[in-house]
């Protein structure tokens, strides 16, 4: 009996690590697939992008936070982006609005945007890559292999020059939170 605790809890750790780098895979894999959207320059490219996006986030949702402080920078500039659905006699009215509905004849929305399913559009788009960046933020990434991949490089002799700056970023992230690097740093012949 005493044998089948350690056994599963090394089972949960096993399916841990692969969930996670699943996850991370998933994460990476998502602006690679707009790249093959055309860059998701079309609202229907974007659609799939933000979608799988969104299946992502409900499947497997953060469990880490960034903090009260980024948490609110990041509120406020979604709430900033949803100022244009405001009333438009909240703000200054503009003289080419004036003209449009005085002069032509167009009538406008009542709010800040004169065209409002375009902002949503932009809305929607924003907040996709808000939430794109933070799950990039809490990614727990493998130290082992982003510290390896540019001693393989050099060794290999491809000069790979984004794998130190990567590598040192990663280790200021630890020594920021406090914790151990969990492996040596690169070493480089």
């Amino acid at each position: 009996m005493r044998n089948s605790i350690p056994q599963a809890e090394s089972r949960r750790r096993q399916h841990s690590a692969a969930t996670s780098s699943f996850s991370n895979a998933a994460t990476a894999l998502l602006p690679v697939l707009a790249c093959f959207l055309g860059g998701a320059t079309e609202k229907w490219a974007e659609g799939i992008v933000v979608a799988f996006l969104g299946f992502f986030l409900v499947v497997r949702p953060p469990r880490l936070s960034l903090g009260p402080a980024t948490n609110g920078i990041l509120a406020a500039l979604l709430l900033l982006a949803a100022i244009a659905f405001l009333p438009d006699r909240w703000f200054f009215i503009p003289a080419w609005r004036v003209a449009l509905v005085n002069d032509f004849g167009i009538s406008l929305a009542a709010t800040v945007t004169p065209q409002p399913w375009l902002t949503a559009g932009g809305l929607v788009s924003f907040s996709a890559g808000l939430s794109l960046l933070y799950l990039v933020a809490i990614l727990n990434l493998e130290l082992r292999g982003v510290r390896s991949q540019p001693e393989e490089e050099v060794r290999r002799g491809c000069h790979w020059w984004p794998g130190p700056v990567i590598a040192a970023a990663v280790e200021q992230q630890e020594k920021s939170r406090g914790t151990q690097p969990q492996c040596p740093p690169p070493t480089f012949r």
